[in-house]
């Protein structure tokens, strides 16, 4: 409890019965050495008097609403004076009781009985109220952040006019570990996985779940050659990772791809992720087609459909898109038996 009370008496009076009642007390002289210990102070509650030097009752508790590590305090006014106005403006401004001047010691137990209940139920919320931002914002399954907190994250560091790097990481062929192993070790595996993410990435950045088995992480002050090698770092960390399933010993593959705010004009969240989507989808279509394949396969099938189907003189097609036309046109008919 902090006092305000410039009259020595009184203030030496109700410092020893809050103290009887188990409470540690400090005392001020005046308003404004009172908001200073309060900035200062872990305080749970606060009486003030009305009229004081240099920063009186009003002042004070306009000062301490206005500061957010001040704004949830318990505030009590001492007043000599009972008219109606003075009690509402105390009450506008963020007073939550009053005491009077000649009150008995009676009366300060039941008002400080009162704050202790109201503080114990604020507390009671505030548990509550983090245990549910906990739950938005972590994932039960991996416990890294939720897809709904990574957006909140990017868009507030993107504002921010931070340098940031988004990494869309995909586990692949993650169905067949589902489909062969059963649903239980897919669980096991997204655990590990985000476990690793967790140990391996700094406190400062923000790897989340973006979907089943695809994590995104945000990467702040970074440039991309180094948000690169932190991505492929992490995805050879992750294809160390084994798990034993009966007789076999079960491996994964990370695919990758990365945005990155430096590189874009007006970057958004939506645009990074569209980045980083399109550089994953390249890696994937490598990975699913031989080291020989010309470099104009290395397209979204969609384009690559429209490449193979542009109609070209014979000779001015490249030797792979020949070969693809022939595998795909239709056989000539059978001659009748």
């Amino acid at each position: 409890m902090l006092i305000a009370e410039d009259d020595e008496n009184f203030g030496t009076w109700l410092s020893a019965v809050a103290r009887r009642l188990g409470l540690d007390v400090a005392t001020a002289v005046d308003g404004a050495e009172a908001f200073e210990l309060l900035q200062g102070g872990d305080f749970d509650m606060l009486i003030s008097d009305f009229e004081m030097p240099k920063k009186d009752g009003l002042e004070l508790i306009a000062a301490v609403r206005a500061e957010p590590s001040t704004s949830g305090l318990y505030a009590v006014m001492l007043t000599a004076h009972d008219r109606p106005a003075v009690k509402i403006n105390a009450l506008t401004l963020g007073y939550d009781d009053f005491l009077a001047k000649g009150c008995t010691e009676v009366e300060v137990v039941a008002k400080v009985a009162a704050a202790r209940r109201l503080l114990a139920r604020q507390r009671a919320h505030d548990a509550d109220a983090r245990e549910w931002r906990d739950i938005a914002n972590q994932d039960e399954l991996t416990k890294v952040a939720t897809r709904r907190f990574f957006f909140e994250q990017a868009e507030r560091q993107i504002a921010g006019t931070n340098s940031v790097g988004i990494v869309l990481f995909d586990v692949d062929e993650f169905k067949s570990i589902n489909d062969t192993y059963g649903h239980l070790m897919g669980d096991r595996v997204l655990k590990d996985i985000g476990a690793l993410f967790l140990r391996r990435t700094r406190t400062e950045d923000v790897i989340a779940r973006f979907g089943g088995d695809e994590f995104v992480l945000l990467v702040l002050n970074l440039g991309v050659d180094e948000i690169r090698r932190v991505a492929e770092r992490l995805v050879a960390e992750l294809s160390e990772l084994q798990w034993d399933a009966g007789e076999t010993t079960l491996r994964i593959s990370v695919t990758m791809g990365i945005g990155c705010s430096a590189l874009i004009d007006e970057p958004t969240v939506e645009r990074l992720l569209d980045v980083a989507d399109h550089e994953l989808y390249a890696r994937k279509w490598l990975k699913k087609h031989p080291s020989t394949t010309p470099r104009e396969a290395y397209l979204y099938p969609e384009n690559a459909t429209e490449v193979i189907q542009v109609s070209e003189p014979a000779s001015q097609k490249s030797p792979f898109l020949e070969k693809h036309e022939s595998r795909c046109s239709p056989s000539p008919p059978r001659p009748p038996r």
